[in-house]
């Protein structure tokens, strides 16, 4: 009977629409058509660890897991589907490192609650080094790195994601869609894009972290209708060795956000070398800087435009101990301000956080 229910759930997982985005990202490939692997419960030939579970595994396979403790680093190289039977009584606690691996593309992981043992500490809680997967409904927390992604047309769907260094970082990834998560209480980083992260679509997310955005060396990628509270800083930089074009960040895109009590972040532009030329291309690399278009500010009521004041930073390094910078006073426009928040119905802030910090009280004593 109690597997009779897991397969209903299976298939009601299985069943669930991914949320529209505006951009054309590549569904996973993964084949549901496979069997089922059991681990925790009492079923005859259930297994006892999940990773157990995936070396038995075959591309197509789903391996259920029921709630309880595991206390193991998982490594996925199998597109198979792994489903947690409840996101706040399913654990996967890491004992360091990464504690979810993904090296294969087309998996799915979801519902689970994913972190590391009390004395342990976790670099990554999921680190995807692959493409076309989706990360969905888990409850994310208490890492360097939330979730940090090296591939092409991930998704990354309503998970709540918390006390991280950096919650989310991507590097060489592009077509990935970060939607309808919850991210609280960074120590640093919201959301971080380095080098050759382009056309990534963050939409939908419920942003509550004094920490920053940062975006280094990318390109083109659209946030667009987030609740977007007391973001610290909104850094836009070059990449270290900024000595091309392609290293600048440009192209990128904030509109029809929500910023309440963002009022003072900076915008920060900056190169680690003196190059003369260096400071020119910033200013006035064909018009492609980052553009700002019908962003709701809690606190601006004047008429249009809206000034977003920035400044350019330029970071001279003479050795390993010695730097010398410069700054230049630099202002963004939003010619079109919207006098009122956005209704983003999928986002309701006060519910959201409750849900959220309640969903993380299950973290083992």
């Amino acid at each position: 009977m109690k597997k009779l229910m897991v397969v209903g759930i299976i298939i009601l997982l299985v069943g669930v629409s991914v949320p529209s985005t505006g951009i054309n990202v590549e569904k996973s490939n993964t084949s549901y058509d496979g069997k089922t692997l059991y681990v925790g419960g009492d079923g005859p030939g259930n297994y006892s660890k999940i990773q157990a579970a995936i070396d038995n595994a075959s591309g197509g396979d789903t391996v259920f897991v029921y709630n309880g403790e595991y206390h193991e680093n998982v490594i996925v190289n199998k597109a198979i589907s792994l489903i947690g039977m409840d996101k706040n009584q399913t654990k996967i606690l890491g004992v360091n490192g990464d504690v979810v691996d993904i090296i294969h593309n087309n998996v799915l992981i979801h519902g689970f609650t994913i972190s590391h043992e009390p004395d342990k500490r976790a670099i990554s809680c999921i680190i995807i080094n692959s493409n076309n997967n989706i990360i969905r409904d888990n409850l994310i927390f208490d890492a360097y790195y939330g979730i940090r992604i090296n591939g092409y047309n991930n998704k990354i769907l309503t998970n709540k994601i918390k006390d991280c260094f950096i919650l989310i970082a991507l590097s060489h990834s592009c077509l990935n869609n970060i939607s309808e998560n919850i991210f609280l209480d960074s120590c640093q980083g919201i959301i971080y894009l380095a080098e050759y992260c382009d056309h990534n679509y963050i939409s939908r997310n419920y942003i509550n972290c004094n920490g920053f955005i940062g975006i280094r060396g990318a390109h083109y990628n659209v946030f667009e209708l987030n609740d977007i509270i007391h973001c610290r800083l909104i850094s836009l930089s070059s990449s270290y060795l900024a000595f091309n074009f392609y290293n600048i960040s440009y192209g990128n895109v904030f509109k029809k956000n929500n910023l309440h009590g963002c009022e003072e972040f900076l915008l920060k532009y900056y190169s680690y070398y003196p190059h003369s030329l260096f400071i020119f291309n910033v200013l006035t690399f064909n018009g492609r800087l980052t553009k700002f278009n019908r962003n709701y500010y809690s606190k601006f009521q004047g008429i249009r435009p809206k000034r977003i004041l920035g400044f350019l930073e330029f970071e001279f390094i003479i050795n390993d101990f010695t730097s010398y910078s410069i700054k230049i006073p630099y202002l963004h426009i939003d010619r079109n301000p919207k006098r009122k928040p956005y209704d983003i119905p999928v986002i309701n802030a006060q519910s959201i956080e409750r849900n959220c910090i309640e969903g993380f009280d299950g973290y083992v004593k």
